[in-house]
Order: C-alpha cells, then sequence, then structure tokens
C-alpha cells in the first residue's frame, strides 16, 4: 500500500501515447466545442504529462484563433523544431511564417532574415525572446520615432511586416537587391577585368582604312553609376593606302557612366568618354604613325549573375596623327575621324 501511494504522489511519468492524457484528450474536445479558453488550461495541463509535439501544433492553433500571435508563434516554433518529418510540416511552417510576417510592427525591426521560419529558429529575435504585447503608452513613443523615420523606411527595400508577398518571394528580392549592391558591374563597388574585340574604320590622309583591333582592360567602379578603365590593345590597319599592314598598340583611358534599365542592372545602358594614343608601324616602309585619339561609347550591357557581362557597343572620335622619321617632303601631321564597334566580356571581382 505504502508502495502505491508514493506511485499516485509522483504522478503519472511522461508518455507519447494520446491514450495515457486523458488532458490532452479534453483539450482537444474542448477545441472541438469551439472553447479555445479552457482548451488552453487543459492543453497546459497535458503539456505536463506528455512530450508528444502535437500538443504544441494544437495549443498554437488555439492561441492562433483566439488572437494570442506571439505565443501561436512560440508553440508552432517548437512543433516544427521537435516534428521535422511531420506530414503537416509544411503547411505549419506556412502558418508560422505568416503569423511572424502579419503580426504587429513591433516585431518586425528583431526579426533576423524578413521574418522567416529558418531565421526565427537561428535566432533572428535580436533579444532571445518572443516580444510581449506592448502598453499603450509606449506604443505612443514609437509612434513619434516612427514618424520621424517614416522616410528612411520608405527607401528601404526590406520587406514590411505587413508584407502580403509569398516568402519565397521576399527571399528572391532580398538575395538580388543584395547581389546588386556589392556587384561591381551592377552598383556596387569593385575591380574589373575584361578582354574585346575591336573593328573600326579611319577616315585620315593616309588612308588607314579597315582595320581590327583586339584588347584587354582593367578598371575600378566607383560607385553605383561610374568606373574608371585602363585599356590596352593590339591594332592592325589591314586596308590599303600609305599605312597598309601598319600595326602596333592602342591604348585608352576613359570613365564610364552606367544607367540601368531594371531594378537590379541586368541590363544597362552605358556610355564612356576618354583618351588614348596609338603607334602603328608599316615594317616594309619602315615609316611609324603617332595618333593621339579622342573617343567615345555607347551601347548595350547584360549582366550575368553576379559578376559576368556582356557589352555591345559602338565607338567614334577623333584622331591626330603624325609620322614619325617621315621622308622629306611626306605628309606631316594630319587630323581624321574613325568608327567602330566593340564587343568586350567584363568579369568583376
Amino acid at each position: 500500500m505504502a508502495t502505491s501511494a508514493g506511485a499516485q504522489g509522483r504522478g503519472p511519468g511522461l508518455t507519447l501515447n494520446r491514450a495515457n492524457n486523458p488532458a490532452a484528450e479534453a483539450a482537444r474536445a474542448k477545441a472541438a466545442a469551439g472553447d479555445c479558453k479552457a482548451a488552453l488550461d487543459l492543453f497546459d495541463e497535458a503539456l505536463r504529462r506528455s512530450i508528444d509535439p502535437t500538443l504544441y501544433r494544437d495549443r498554437g492553433a488555439r492561441h492562433e484563433k483566439l488572437g494570442d500571435v506571439f505565443p501561436a508563434i512560440d508553440d508552432y516554433r517548437a512543433y516544427l523544431s521537435q516534428s521535422p518529418t511531420a506530414p503537416d510540416y509544411d503547411k505549419y511552417r506556412q502558418r508560422l511564417d505568416d503569423l511572424i510576417k502579419t503580426s504587429s510592427q513591433d516585431l518586425a525591426p528583431n526579426l533576423g532574415r524578413g521574418g522567416d521560419f529558418d531565421s526565427e529558429m537561428r535566432g533572428g529575435v535580436t533579444d532571445g525572446s518572443t516580444p510581449v504585447k506592448r502598453s499603450k503608452s509606449s506604443d505612443k513613443d514609437d509612434d513619434k520615432d516612427k514618424d520621424k523615420d517614416k522616410d528612411d523606411h520608405a527607401k528601404t527595400d526590406k520587406p514590411k511586416a505587413n508584407d502580403d508577398r509569398p516568402l519565397n518571394a521576399i527571399e528572391y528580392e532580398e538575395g538580388r537587391d543584395k547581389q546588386a549592391e556589392g556587384g561591381a558591374l551592377r552598383k556596387g563597388k569593385g575591380f574589373v577585368v575584361g578582354a574585346y574585340l575591336y573593328p573600326r574604320f579611319v577616315a585620315n590622309p593616309w588612308n588607314f582604312g579597315f582595320g581590327q583591333g583586339v584588347g584587354v582592360r582593367a578598371g575600378y567602379s566607383l560607385n553605383s553609376w561610374s568606373s574608371l578603365f585602363l585599356e590596352l590593345g593590339y591594332m592592325a590597319q589591314l586596308s590599303g593606302g600609305d599605312a597598309e599592314r601598319a600595326d602596333g598598340f592602342t591604348t585608352m583611358f576613359a570613365w564610364e557612366m552606367r544607367f540601368p534599365f531594371d531594378r537590379w542592372g541586368d541590363n544597362q545602358f552605358v556610355f564612356s568618354v576618354g583618351g588614348g594614343y596609338e603607334n602603328l608601324t608599316n615594317n616594309l616602309l619602315g615609316q611609324a604613325y603617332a595618333s593621339f585619339v579622342a573617343r567615345g561609347r555607347a551601347g548595350w550591357r547584360h549582366v550575368f549573375g553576379p559578376g559576368f557581362a556582356l557589352d555591345i557597343l559602338a565607338d567614334g572620335g577623333l584622331m591626330g596623327t603624325a609620322p614619325i622619321n617621315a621622308p622629306p617632303g611626306g605628309k606631316g601631321f594630319g587630323l581624321g575621324a574613325f568608327v567602330g564597334g566593340i564587343v568586350a566580356v567584363d568579369v568583376a571581382f
């Protein structure tokens, strides 16, 4: 008899078997009858006697129905963390995400990654606890701060607490925003290297004519809309005239401006101006030509992923050319013009 009394004094042990937990059955019966408040007390009692995670799920549903957002968030979080393979896992994860996104504005500043379940499970709430309801006096004080920061909040692309977009859409846009802000070919700062192909036609006193060049370029993005570039290339003028088969090096230093057509800078209008120096030599005649060049470019850029781009640009400008070691009576300094195109690839770091 003493042993039996001692066992009764200790009460039933923890169990996962619903049949051994009358409080759980009574709680669910009250919930089915619509008496959520009475059901909550019984769910509390049931959780003292059982480690069945579905009790957190069902208690959370009662809290949600009564409008107790934060207790519901806690219960859903507990259920999902203990039942990662449950058949209804996705359903209740979505309900948890919806509760977090549509809860009061007081929750929004403390959320980690825009208020999703994964962030919450990693400790997205910065103070380590679920926020409690605020008093009216505290709300009035906070309203002043919210009004003061209203313009700043409007400028950000981060989702608000009442954002009703799907969670995957919010996460996608946040990822693209981060990519654009950090990419030197989009809106960020950083180094860029590339290579180009450059066909052109030159009209000048020496009939340079058609030519083709290749080269490399390196630059640095200064801000969200401009960069500096230095280019070094090889140019060969292939057509007839005094400079037949003349070839040599070409350089350019340029300031580039980019104007995006879309939010993330996938497609851009690119414009650049700069100057350079060329030195072409006709090995057959032993004649060299030194040219100072003023150039401008404009065209389209498409950026793939975080840092790879294709440029298709029109190029043109003026060229002042002087023969080096020209024979007596030969042509002196002369002005010319040129027009061409650029096909380039760029990689950002």
